[in-house]
């Protein structure tokens, strides 16, 4: 049996520090607590829209700007998919970093959510156990910035017809607030690598709670490893013979991995064992080059089916490039991000056929003689690749970066399905490796799939989202009077403008582009740093780093000298929130941003200047993550906080409540959360009637013009992230959702 188990500060930076400020730890019994205080709350009338619910067609042939990753073959796309779990009937299973459980039922496509009533849709692990159960590991253990904890491990009986509820909940509160790497099963035990180590339960049961078999043939024997991305004393491989016997009986190995040989040099490490277990796979990132140009050690093979080997590499960056990479060996070479990117699976069928993921997916039938880059990065540089998309002649390309795998049957025919930070595609598990036709398996219930030989979509529907420009994508915003004009983010402030919502007929240059870069080149902005323009204005511009920046120059500037140095937040302070009304702006920022010193603040030039807002001592000292502003009075806004109070936060000041107002410029302020539930809360709008609405981790909030308590907002809004909350030119409210797309609702009468 193989875990592998994160360390506790692994779990993700930007999006977790905001949830664990300043304490960095959440205390189990949180999200019970604020989900029962949601449930006992009243609705609103009206039902949630999801806008969003149309294809998003990454390489429609309109958009072909110098700057946009379009053409580059990954064609429809979604978001980031962490989980993936198949049957031999055709039953396929998925889970979105934070969108929750998906089901098909024909190999991929025409799917329909499972998991919408659950308090959290953040992934750690899908399996369908051999009961034929399907097991939901909530808590994303993946270390970039948008991961996030969940509320425990859930177990759905029948997945080929059910739907998940709270009370499928396996154990009690033991693993709220944790992130999940893997679900293992042994000796009637099943078991979980969590960042707060590994436990195991009954997995005949829901009933009873998790016991902890380790602080970081024979059932009873468990191998896991540990694996810290930039190095720590413990890292390395670990095994007991009887987990029973407790934290004791785990002794750390002593391995040889090709030219590792301290065990605390074996980072984020994932294993796979062969059907019969004789053969044991281990694909490893090696923390001391992690800032170079790869952080790859290797993919390794146990021919003994032993942890302790011994072990022979079998690839290694270099193999990898020369088998059909598209990336730079020099600058991106394989593995650079080997500590974000994994997935490793051995054909049931054949343990010589093996899949790794990375940046790319990468395929053996010869037990790592031979390797195939099957899902390259992208198409660009190869010579079937061209601008003008009547000569593009390359396959399909799915997307990069790598994170789930499954082999399951479609058509009654095996596949192999993959998840990566694009959506979920497929192929035939029988395919020679050479050939790498794939077809997306978008995840809408509306799309069904149509590929042609090649792997591209046959027809595509309209309407449809399109991808104009290329990257991570951070904050963007639009005018409500020309949705063309738009500013959008890659990450870090790496700011574009266009004026045609980037449509061309294909740059050859970027002479012939029509975004421009807008990047102040800020020395601290977060990476997903924010934006916005003027609610009364259209052609002013705020936008934070560790500098406020303003612009009166609107939708004509074309470059990063057009804006205004407008206030420094200091050395080492980030913004998280700004807003603007009237050339009033109010900005939150943290700094230091994690856990250690955490600081946090608010800057505004209401009354006419700019300065730093001094808060009272009991506001809370917790991450603020939204500002609101009065639309007709600058000197009244509000702030919101994230995180828990002080009931389930650890660390000085963490106070409580989760909206603050002032109405005298940020001299005097007044807690008014009321009956809110005790949830981190991400964005507040007060609209033109006075009503307020605010954005939460497990709902989004409506307080009535003139009263003081707060209903939760409709139904039909599924139970994750909200991260900003606007009101639209149409008057109806939208809510931007992590992991879930774009809902609408029309406000109550």
């Amino acid at each position: 049996m193989v875990v592998c188990s994160p360390r506790p500060s692994t779990i993700a930076d930007e999006f977790q520090q905001a949830r664990t400020a300043p304490g960095g730890i959440v205390a189990p019994g949180a999200y019970s607590a604020a989900f029962g205080q949601l449930s006992a709350l009243p609705h609103t009338a009206g039902t949630w829209h999801d806008v969003t619910k149309v294809p998003y067609n990454a390489d429609d042939a309109r958009y072909r700007d110098w700057f946009s990753n379009s053409s580059g073959g990954a064609g429809h796309v979604t978001g980031r998919i962490t989980g993936l779990a198949a049957d031999n009937a055709n039953h396929v299973y998925a889970a979105g970093a934070n969108g929750g459980v998906w089901r098909s039922s024909t190999g991929g496509g025409n799917w329909t959510p499972l998991s919408d009533s659950l308090p959290s849709l953040s992934r750690g692990d899908l399996q369908l156990a051999g009961d034929g159960s399907l097991w939901y590991a909530t808590g994303e253990a993946n270390t970039g910035g948008t991961s996030y904890v969940g509320s425990g491990v859930y177990r759905l009986a029948n997945p080929v017809s059910g739907t998940y509820a709270p009370s499928d909940r396996v154990g009690g509160k033991e693993l709220e607030s944790t992130t999940v790497g893997r679900l293992r099963w042994g000796g009637g035990q099943v078991f979980a690598a969590t960042n707060r180590g590994i436990w195991y339960h009954d997995a005949s049961t829901t009933a009873g709670a998790w016991k902890v078999a380790f602080y970081p043939k024979n059932p009873k024997h468990v191998i896991a490893a540990i694996g810290w991305r930039s190095g720590d004393t413990y890292n390395g491989f670990y095994e007991t013979n009887d987990y029973t016997a407790g934290p004791s009986s785990w002794k750390r190995l002593n391995v040889v991995l090709g030219g590792i040989k301290n065990s605390t040099d074996v980072g984020y490490t994932t294993f796979a064992f062969s059907k019969n277990g004789d053969r044991l796979y281990a694909l490893v990132q090696q923390p001391s080059k992690i800032n170079g140009s790869t952080s790859l050690a290797g993919i390794f093979v146990s021919k003994t089916g032993s942890p302790s080997g011994p072990w022979n590499k079998i690839a290694d960056p270099q193999i990898l490039h020369n088998s059909g990479s598209a990336l730079d060996r020099k600058g991106y070479a394989v593995g650079v991000q080997a500590w974000y990117n994994q997935f490793l699976t051995v054909d049931p069928a054949n343990a010589d056929h093996v899949w790794a993921g990375l940046e790319e997916v990468f395929e053996t039938s010869d037990a790592g003689s031979h390797w195939s880059a099957v899902a390259p990065y992208w198409n660009f540089g190869f010579s079937c690749w061209n601008l003008d998309d009547a000569k593009n002649s390359c396959p399909m390309a799915p997307h990069s970066d790598q994170h789930s795998v499954a082999v399951g049957t479609s058509g009654g025919k095996p596949v192999v399905l993959i998840g990566n930070d694009g959506g979920i595609y497929s192929r035939s598990a029988r395919t020679p490796r050479t050939v790498a036709w794939w077809c997306p398996a978008v995840c809408r219930t509306t799309v069904s799939r149509t590929c042609s030989a090649s792997g591209r979509t046959a027809a595509t529907p309209t309407p449809r989202w399109v991808s104009n420009f290329g990257g991570d994508g951070g904050d963007g915003t639009a005018d409500p009077a020309n949705g063309c004009n738009q500013l959008q983010e890659y990450v870090a402030l790496a700011v574009k403008i266009t004026n045609n919502c980037a449509v061309n007929k294909g740059a050859l240059s970027a002479a012939d582009a029509t975004s421009w870069s807008l990047d102040p080149g800020d020395p601290d902005a977060r990476f997903i740093a924010p934006i916005a323009i003027d609610s009364s204005n259209p052609n002013g511009f705020i936008a934070g780093g560790q500098y406020v920046y303003t612009s009166a120059k609107g939708w004509g500037m074309r470059s990063p000298s057009e804006w205004t140095k407008a206030f420094d937040l200091g050395a080492g302070h980030s913004a998280t929130a700004v807003a603007m009304r009237g050339g009033t702006g109010w900005v939150s920022w943290c700094g230091p941003c994690n856990n250690a010193g955490f600081a946090r603040g608010l800057a505004t030039n209401a009354g006419g200047t700019w300065h730093q807002v001094t808060l009272p001592s009991d506001f809370p000292n917790r991450y603020l993550a939204g500002v609101g502003i009065d639309p007709g009075n600058g000197q009244h806004a509000y702030v919101a906080v994230n995180g828990f109070s002080r009931r389930f936060t650890e660390g000085p000041g963490a106070g409580v409540g989760h909206v603050y107002e002032t109405r005298d410029g940020g001299t005097t302020w007044s807690d008014i959360s009321a009956n809110l539930p005790d949830i981190p809360t991400s964005a507040v709008k007060q609209l033109a009637n006075g009503a307020l609405v605010v954005g939460s981790d497990l709902a989004t909030f409506y307080r009535a013009p003139g009263a003081t308590n707060w209903q939760v907002l409709g139904t039909g809004l599924p139970t994750t992230t909200v991260m900003d909350i606007e009101s639209g030119p149409d008057g109806n409210i939208y809510a931007a959702t992590h992991g879930r797309g774009i809902w609408s609702i029309t406000p109550p009468a």
